[in-house]
C-alpha cells in the first residue's frame, strides 16, 4: 500500500507513539552501506568493509557483490577460508559476476589446493584466452597437481614475456623434464642460465632444480654458492636442509632450517619442516611448538594441522588429534593421506563404521586423482603466489 498521508502526519503519529525525545536516526540503504565498504576496501581499511559487506547481507541477503567484495577484504587480510566461503556463495547466486572465478582459483591455489585452482583458472582461460594471469597461474597449478605435460603446454606460450622470469623457467623447466620433453627442458634451463647470468637467483632454482632429480650433492653446491653471492637469499637454508634431509642428515637440516627462521622469521614453511625433524627425532614437545608457530603465521597451513594430529594421535589423545585432522581436511578435503589419518583416528576412538568410510574415501581419492606420497613443492608455490588478482565490484 502507498503512503499518502503528508510529513506532518507521519511526524504526529511518531510523536504520539514514542513521546516527544529525538527521532530515531534512519538506517542506511543497502546502496550506501555498499558504496562505504567499497570505498574502504580501496583504502585497505579491509575490518571496516568486511563490516560494511555484512551489513550489506543482512539487509540484502541475495547481493552476489556484496560476497564478492567480502571475499576480497578477506583474501587482503589472507583469510583464506572466509574467502572462499564468500566466494562461493557469490558464485552460487550469479555466476556471471566479474573475477569471481579468478579469485577463487587464488583462493584454492594459496590453500595449496591445486587440484580445486585448475578447473577455475581453466575457465577464466576459455573466456580470456589472453588473459597472462590466468595461464600462468593456471600452468604452475598443473605443476604442483604433477600434471606436469599441461604445465608445460599451458606455460609455452609465454615464454616472450616470461623468458627472463627464473621462475617461470624454473618450472617451466621441470614440467617438461617430468613430461620426458628433453628438449624443452634443455631449451628452458639454457635461458634460465642466460637470463640469471651467474646470479645467487639463478643459483637457487638451479640448486631446486636439481634436487628435483636427486642430486643433491650438486644442489648443495649451487645452493652454497647462491648463499655465498647472497647471505641473505630466501628459501636457499630452506633447500638446502631439503638436501641434507634427503641424504639423512638431520642435524644438519635443522641448523639450516634455524637459519632460514632467522632470516625469514614470518614464512611458516620452515617451522614446518622442524616440526617435521623434531618429531622424526623422538622430540613431541619441541615439534609441537614448530607446528604450533607454523600455525601462528599461517592458520591454514594444512600440513602444520596434520602435524599435530600425528603428535595427538602419537600420545594417545584421540579427541584431540581429531579436532586438528578435520581442520587440515577443511583446508585440503581432497587429501587421501589426511583421510587415512583420519580413519586411523576414528579407529583408536572405537568409531569403526566412520573410520571404513574415511579409508573407503581414502581409496577412492587415490584411484581418481592417482595421488603421489611427494608433497607439492610449497616453498616456491609462495613465491609464485606475488602474482594475484582481487576484482572489486
Amino acid at each position: 500500500m502507498r503512503w499518502t498521508c503528508s510529513l506532518k502526519c507521519l511526524l504526529a503519529i511518531v510523536v504520539l507513539l514514542f513521546g516527544t525525545g529525538a527521532l530515531p536516526a534512519q538506517a542506511p540503504d543497502p546502496a550506501t552501506l555498499f558504496a562505504q565498504g567499497t570505498a574502504a576496501l580501496r583504502q585497505g581499511a579491509y575490518a571496516e568493509a568486511s563490516r560494511d559487506f555484512h551489513a550489506v547481507l543482512r539487509l540484502d541477503p541475495s547481493s552476489a557483490a556484496a560476497y564478492t567484495n567480502l571475499g576480497v577484504a578477506a583474501m587482503r587480510q589472507k583469510n583464506w577460508p572466509e574467502a572462499l566461503q564468500a566466494l562461493q556463495k557469490a558464485q552460487q547466486l550469479d555466476p556471471s559476476v566479474a573475477g569471481v572465478q579468478l579469485n577463487l582459483g587464488l583462493v584454492f591455489y594459496r590453500l595449496n589446493n591445486f587440484v580445486a585452482a585448475i578447473p577455475e583458472f581453466s575457465s577464466v582461460l576459455r573466456r580470456e584466452p589472453a588473459s597472462a594471469q590466468a595461464r600462468y597461474l593456471l600452468g604452475l597449478s598443473c605443476f604442483f597437481a604433477n600434471q606436469y605435460s599441461t604445465a608445460a603446454e599451458t606455460l609455452l606460450p609465454l615464454w616472450t614475456e616470461q623468458s627472463g622470469n627464473l621462475a617461470y623457467l624454473y618450472v617451466l623447466g621441470s614440467a617438461a623434464h617430468n613430461a620426458h620433453d628433453e628438449a624443452l627442458s634443455t631449451r628452458a634451463f639454457d635461458q634460465m642460465a642466460q637470463a640469471g647470468e651467474g646470479s645467487a637467483g639463478f643459483h637457487l632454482f638451479a640448486g631446486k632444480a636439481l634436487l628435483g632429480r636427486q642430486d643433491y650433492a650438486g644442489a648443495k653446491q649451487e645452493l652454497s654458492q647462491a648463499l655465498a653471492l647472497d647471505p641473505r637469499l630466501p628459501m636457499a637454508h630452506f633447500f638446502l636442509a631439503e638436501a641434507y634431509s634427503a641424504q639423512q642428515q638431520p642435524q644438519k637440516a635443522h641448523d639450516e632450517l634455524v637459519a632460514e627462521t632467522t632470516l625469514e622469521p614470518e614464512v611458516p614453511f620452515s617451522y614446518d619442516a622442524l616440526g617435521r625433524l623434531d618429531m622424526q627425532g623422538g622430540n613431541p614437545k619441541q615439534a609441537e611448538k614448530d607446528f604450533e608457530a607454523a600455525l601462528e603465521r599461517d592458520p591454514t597451513l594444512a600440513s602444520a594441522c596434520v602435524g599435530l594430529a600425528q603428535l595427538h594421535r602419537d600420545a594417545r589423545e584421540y579427541s584431540q588429534a581429531l579436532v586438528m585432522v578435520d581442520k587440515a581436511l577443511a583446508l585440503q578435503p581432497q587429501s587421501a593421506s589426511t583421510h587415512y589419518l583420519r580413519g586411523l583416528i576414528l579407529a583408536r576412538l572405537g568409531r569403526a563404521g566412520e573410520a571404513r568410510s574415511e579409508f573407503s574415501t581414502t581409496s577412492d581419492l587415490l584411484h581418481r586423482f592417482n595421488e603421489q606420497l611427494k608433497p607439492p613443492d610449497q616453498s616456491i608455490a609462495a613465491d609464485a603466489q606475488s602474482t594475484e588478482a582481487a576484482a572489486e565490484q
